[in-house]
């Protein structure tokens, strides 16, 4: 991506083209308006990556403090969600709870056996700490998860990725583990990045001049699969030059992933059809437990799915912010 900024004779376009693999109708979408998506190859079938842009008609320094506003970064995309304050307040999770009956499941969960993603001592806590059989074990199971919850936030908070969570529904997977795996297949932060880079990996060391975060929890539906409870941390980074970065990173979730990142950076677009204004590039990464293939094809579907969510949010955005800022609509 730096390549587009620093290297007169090769362009953004180019970038789009050759690097990314867009092809010329996805590349005039984008100067239009309209967001161009593509997959990208991963190494695992269990992990997904989707490259998605976007041309926004709107001004840097006007993107630059849209980008200031986390909330409105958190709620452009959640269903449901909640900001959880440092220190977190009585009524920053009070929307944390089991939708449906789903609920009921924990009460079997054992390790390598469990319907949700949860480390051992949690699903031991439900087991032993829930009357299962009272009228009350929905509030019960509810207030567990809420504490939980709660704990893990402020444990993240002074240790970082030493506190995220141990998935024992499948083996035994360290969430702290997948998540760097997946960020060290981001070679654009490595290499053009790296303070950035380090400040993901090593949180809360190695505080970041012009970095923001926040940490909120979200309910979000993606077709096909169940709703997915996580927590999360929003990391906002505006450099007094040079690229503007938005990080997300995945610090817990209840199904399917064991990690996912998604990094967005904004580069001026002085080629936009209508007039300059901002390319939006998002990358997503996922890895999840397992997707099957076979005749369920669950692999199949997440990816569709996924590449469609990512197109419609930056649509989505492209609208959000030009309505915002007055523009002329295409």
């Amino acid at each position: 991506m730096a390549l587009a900024q620093t290297s007169a004779p090769f362009t953004f376009n180019d970038f789009l083209r050759t690097t990314i693999g867009l092809d010329a109708s996805e590349v005039t979408s984008a100067r239009q308006g309209r967001a161009a998506t593509k997959l990208l190859r991963t190494d695992l079938d269990r992990d997904v990556a989707i490259f998605g842009v976007v041309g926004i008609h709107v001004t840097r320094e006007a993107y630059m403090a849209r980008l200031r506003s986390t909330q409105a970064l958190v709620a452009a995309r959640a269903q449901r969600y909640g900001m959880i304050g440092d220190p977190i307040r009585s009524d920053d999770m009070r929307g944390v709870f089991f939708e449906g009956s789903e609920w009921r499941d924990l009460k079997s969960c054992k390790f390598n056996d469990c319907a949700f993603k949860l480390p051992l001592t949690a699903m031991q806590r439900f087991a032993q700490s829930v009357d299962w059989d009272g009228d009350n074990a929905k509030a019960q199971v509810d207030s567990i998860m809420l504490h939980t919850m709660q704990a893990l936030v402020t444990d993240y908070r002074a240790r970082g990725a030493a506190a995220m969570p141990r998935y024992d529904d499948t083996k035994g997977i360290q969430a702290s583990e997948a998540f760097a795996a997946l960020l060290s297949q981001s070679q654009f932060l490595r290499d053009y990045a790296p303070a950035f880079n380090d400040y993901l990996l090593n949180y809360p060391s190695n505080r970041l001049d012009g970095a923001t975060d926040v940490m909120y929890w979200a309910v979000e539906k993606i077709p096909h699969l169940r709703s997915t409870f996580t927590i999360n941390q929003l990391i906002v980074y505006t450099p007094p030059s040079g690229v503007a970065l938005v990080a997300r990173k995945q610090i817990f979730a209840d199904h399917y992933f064991e990690a996912a990142f998604e990094v967005s950076a904004v580069f001026d677009a002085p080629d936009l059809v209508g007039g300059p204004g901002v390319y939006v590039v998002s990358v997503r990464r996922y890895r999840f437990d397992s997707l099957p293939r076979g005749i369920l094809n669950i692999r199949g579907r997440a990816r569709s799915q996924l590449q469609k969510l990512l197109q419609s949010d930056l649509d989505r955005e492209r609208q959000q912010v030009e309505g915002s800022a007055g523009a002329e609509p295409r």
